[in-house]
């Protein structure tokens, strides 16, 4: 409240005016000409009265109109926009929320979380709009709800009719169920050469790779699971993570290690390696590399662990790569993109909307971020992407319907370089489900030791986002005893074979031939085999008797094998092939 005086001059009256904080008048009064004091009320127009202007449900991005989407079972923060009609600021401003269930009945109300606010709103401010954070129960589909501003009648400015919003009823939100999303984390410890250094990501704590997805992708919720560690060593220097065949390798090697513990795909796969501390990045570097739009098992992708062994910088990769995974093309933004959406809607490949961290209470510019599909930095989600891998995980079968009974099945896969050669990949077998025959431009012919067609399969491989154009493919197909050869064809074209020249012998491990070195880093295995035939391993191990495998290393090419000292008590696995048939012999370790 503030004091006022007024005189008259001439013909002329200036007031200064005495008014409540509300912009009411109050009675002043001043001498007339004769001397006398005279009264009267000093009229102030009020400023206008509050209304709510736009509702705002914020899950990751400020949807526009066309891609708008709520998702159940997600933190959700509900910006209510205050608006003054004469744009006047008005200070003080309260309000609150109240919710209903599918059924109406009310779950409540809850006050804004800042209290109140000074306004007219604005978007660029968080801080200028009633803010309300929804209680997780609320956000289910069938919510409802109505905001109340100034509640207790405090306030004259919020005038009767714009005091709530809506005005009667109630208004919707119209949350939707969305399946969590399940990744396995599988850290790769990295050999460069065979005698190099071993390079092995953070893994106590994986904080430091897993904390975008819930921010970035519309997913209700987030389960990680830690692979035991699986060792890579590449057969040759043209296989290291300094090159594009290298990272493909590697792809091909967690996506076959998928297939073999997860085949129906139901989930994620994501490979994680210490690139940084093995060859650095000076003048750039390859930091990860996924399958464009994975089906099964092929919603794999792989990633470094940053600027180090553990850093914030994987995260960034993470969910670019696992955006191709969903089937999400380059946003063009730097120049550099490949592979580009023609259909993103926003310039410079800007993220065209305010992006918003829910949990973090930080709002990001549209014009100031871009979307994490692109090149450029900094990265939020648009609200385009958001919308967009919602659709594909709701409107795709991204798992592979399995045969309901286990039988002997033999894992084939290859790669695909730009110029359509094809590189077959060792064979391994093991007992499990296998997909229905699917179709195909691509044909896999398996022969028997005469060189005879014993079956036949189609399919179509799988693109490489981020590779310059490599494909790939792998999958389960009954096992064909003494397996004679096979074949790749497209359309009448062989593109690659291979053939048995003597099926691998029985491995006869006895337990007097293992060797175990208990070092305080690992148990050193070493292991003796009779055959020159082998031309690889796989190594596997269980921890529940058989029920489940975890696979250690593919295509390893030594008889000998360092096991993590988390892993010492289980079955071993050792699997030898000969490139087509295989044969396996089982070790207790104890």
């Amino acid at each position: 409240m503030r004091n006022v005086r007024f005189h008259l001059i001439g013909t002329f009256l200036l007031i200064i005016g005495f008014t409540t904080s509300w912009g009411e008048a109050a009675p002043s009064s001043a001498p007339d000409s004769s001397g006398q004091t005279v009264y009267f009320p000093l009229m102030m127009k009020p400023t206008e009265g509050l209304r709510v202007s736009q509702v705002r449900v914020l899950q990751g991005s400020s949807l526009s109109g066309g891609y708008a989407v709520y998702l159940a079972d997600r933190e959700t923060l509900v910006r209510v926009f205050v608006d003054t009609a004469d744009g006047k600021s008005v200070s003080e401003v309260t309000g609150r929320l109240c919710g209903y269930d599918a059924l109406g009945q009310t779950l409540g109300c809850m006050p804004a979380d800042n209290g109140t606010i000074m306004a007219p709103s604005t978007e660029e401010a968080l801080q200028s709009t009633l803010n309300f954070h929804l209680p997780i129960a609320w956000t289910k589909p069938g919510f409802n709800y109505h905001v109340d501003m100034d509640p207790a009648d405090l306030d004259p400015n919020t005038a009767s009719g714009s005091a709530r919003f809506p005005s009667s009823g109630k208004q919707a939100i119209d949350f939707v169920e969305a399946p969590k999303l399940d990744v396995v984390v599988v850290p790769v410890e990295y050999r460069p050469s065979e005698n190099s250094q071993t390079f092995i990501p953070v893994t106590d704590d994986l904080s430091y790779l897993t904390y975008l997805p819930i921010k970035l992708f519309p997913v209700p919720a987030v389960d990680y699971q830690t692979h035991a560690l699986y060792t890579y060593v590449p057969s040759s220097s043209s296989k290291n993570l300094d090159r594009v065949d290298g990272w493909v390798n590697l792809l091909e090697d967690i996506t076959a290690l998928h297939n073999m513990e997860n085949s129906s795909g139901s989930k994620h796969f994501y490979g994680l390696v210490n690139l940084y501390e093995a060859h650095g990045c000076n003048g750039g570097c390859i930091t990860g590399i996924g399958w464009l739009g994975g089906i099964g098992a092929h919603k794999t992708a792989v990633g470094w662990s940053g600027f180090g062994a553990g850093n914030a910088a994987a995260s960034e990769t993470m969910v670019h790569e696992m955006g191709h995974n969903f089937n999400r093309k380059h946003v063009a933004c730097s120049g550099k993109e490949t592979n580009i959406d023609e259909d993103y809607p926003y310039p410079n490949g800007v993220i065209g909307q305010f992006g918003v961290d829910v949990s973090g209470g930080k709002l990001y510019q549209p014009d100031d971020y871009s979307d994490y599909m692109s090149y450029c930095d900094p990265t939020w989600t648009s609200d385009y992407t958001y919308w967009n891998i919602y659709h594909y995980r709701r409107n795709t079968a991204t798992t592979v319907q399995l045969n309901s009974e286990a039988v002997e099945a033999s894992y084939i896969s290859g790669i695909i370089a730009p110029d359509g050669a094809v590189t077959l990949q060792p064979v391994y077998s093991q007992r499990t489900p296998v997909p229905a025959i699917g179709s195909g431009s691509f044909t896999l012919q398996l022969l028997d030791v005469d060189g005879r067609e014993s079956s036949v399969y189609s399919f179509n491989p799988y693109e490489i986002a981020d590779s310059g154009g490599y494909r790939g493919f792998g999958l389960f197909v009954p096992s064909v005893e003494d397996l004679g050869g096979l074949r790749v064809f497209h359309d009448d074209q062989i593109l690659a074979e291979r053939y048995a020249q003597d099926i691998v012998e029985r491995l006869d491990v006895k337990e007097s031939s293992l060797a175990i070195d208990r070092s305080a880093a690992a148990l050193q295995l070493e292991w003796l085999l009779e055959s020159e035939q082998v031309l690889a391993y796989r190594l596997r191990f269980s921890q529940d008797g058989g029920k489940t495998w975890q696979v250690l290393a593919l295509d390893w090419r030594d008889s000998e094998f360092r096991l993590p000292l988390e892993l010492n008590r289980g079955l071993l696995e050792i699997q030898a092939t000969d490139g087509l048939n295989t044969s396996t012999k089982v070790i207790t370790i104890d």
